[in-house]
């Protein structure tokens, strides 16, 4: 027997409506509608509140990146780490290059994405990023020290973030450890 448990009402009213069901398919057309104006009703009023995050989505749903970049523009954080992450994303140099300043320029604000970005593409030298060692380090101390720090969206320290000495990055040879598999693993 089949062992998959019975699909939820959601799930089967997906199911009809992929099999031309016109009910169906205007049910969930009702469901999209009702759980998008209650995600933006939750995000204004969240950005209404100062949150920066929910500025970014809702700037993202209404304008794309140009309302992104004016959020930027005008210090939100979480707008130049969006902003910087698409930038880099593109293929362009002088894209990279300005992606890599906006996720930089969040970083310095204290961003946490930004700030591990920054740390791993400087040590690694990633797109748009040279490879210096010392900044990188740099970048991702100041990462786990940020994670160590409550904020409104996480009231206690990350799991996991508790002090501890900071493993040594390799300056030289091998970025990671080669792992041995035992002959019984291998299966010999």
């Amino acid at each position: 027997g089949d062992s998959a448990s019975a699909p939820t009402p959601l799930e089967e009213l997906v199911q009809d409506a992929a099999k031309g069901d016109a009910d169906a398919m205007e049910d969930l057309e009702q469901q999209v509608a009702a759980k998008a104006a209650e995600v933006k009703e939750e995000l204004d009023t969240k950005a209404s509140d100062g949150d920066e995050e929910a500025a970014v989505m809702k700037a993202m749903m209404a304008g794309g990146d140009a309302a992104v970049l004016k959020l930027a523009e005008a210090g939100n954080a979480w707008a130049m780490f969006a902003y910087g992450k698409a930038k880099n994303a593109l293929s362009s140099a002088a894209d990279r290059t300005e992606g890599r300043d906006w996720i930089l320029r969040a970083a310095k604000e204290g961003h946490e994405g930004a700030l591990f970005i920054a740390g791993k593409h400087s040590y690694n030298g990633l797109t748009g990023f040279e490879t210096n060692l010392e900044d990188g380090r740099a970048w991702l101390e100041r990462t786990r020290e940020t994670a160590r720090r409550p904020t409104p969206s996480r009231p206690t320290p990350a799991m996991g973030s508790e002090p501890r000495p900071m493993r040594r990055l390799r300056s030289s040879g091998s970025r990671r450890p080669t792992r041995r598999v035992s002959r019984r693993r291998q299966g010999t």
